[in-house]
């Protein structure tokens, strides 16, 4: 999936009928009865690359493209939180179906908003902790400072960044880490992880080690490869 409107598939035979399937919380199965368990699903129409995306992509440049209607624009976002299957019919059978690669639709839904949020720990005048994290496919986070209760983070859904603003006593005496709710492709549905962070001082407060995920201001789940299906973009 390149970008909010366009996705590629390469080596797709050409003819048929292409969809996209989505579940919020997972559970779609393809068989030979076809598509099971998605919420919906959005009909593709051919299209094609425009210069930007073939310059930046061009060892797809070729790749059968495919548009998503207008109306499916408003729903990137929450489509992204969840699992995402294409699938091409032939008089009503599936012939092919995939999970999706998502890196290039989020670099261009977050990227021009989130390039410039400070990830990690920073201070507010107040000389407070804002923590921020990156996780664009996340359904949740909260960020867990040891000896503190769990503290829900507000998303900014621009950015896809997760903040929370910390309090000023914490500085130079608290771990912390954060758990993500988040949909995983491995384990076919969403799940509470773990994110591990570098075990280093951060601006004077010390990440815990936990066991999960790796990541230093990125979710798990943002811009992983796919598995299960094959290899649309």
């Amino acid at each position: 999936w390149l970008s909010a409107a366009r996705l590629v598939w390469p080596n797709l035979p050409p003819g048929g009928e292409l969809r996209l399937y989505h579940a919020a919380h997972g559970g779609i199965t393809v068989n030979a009865s076809g598509v099971q368990g998605a919420d919906g699903f959005h009909a593709l129409s051919a299209a094609a690359l425009d210069t930007a995306l073939r310059e930046r992509f061009r060892h797809l440049a070729s790749a059968p493209a495919f548009a998503l209607p207008t109306l499916a624009a408003s729903e990137v976002r929450s489509l992204l939180k969840g699992q995402l299957v294409v699938a091409r019919l032939v008089q009503g059978q599936v012939t092919h179906a995939t999970q999706l690669q998502i890196q290039g639709v989020l670099d261009d839904v977050y990227a021009a908003q989130a390039r410039d949020q400070t990830l990690g720990v920073s201070f507010d005048e107040a000389g407070r902790p804002v923590f921020r994290v990156w996780a664009p496919t996340a359904r949740s986070v909260e960020l867990a400072v040891v000896g503190q209760p769990l503290r829900t983070m507000t998303e900014d859904p621009g950015s896809g960044v997760w903040s929370h603003t910390g309090e000023a006593a914490w500085v130079n005496n608290a771990y912390y880490t954060y758990r993500v709710q988040v949909y995983s492709r491995q384990d076919g549905g969403v799940v509470l992880r773990t994110l591990r962070l570098p075990v280093q001082a951060v601006h004077h407060l010390r990440p815990a080690r936990a066991r999960g995920l790796p990541g230093a201001g990125r979710c798990p789940g943002a811009g992983m490869p796919a598995t299960g299906f094959g290899a649309a973009c």
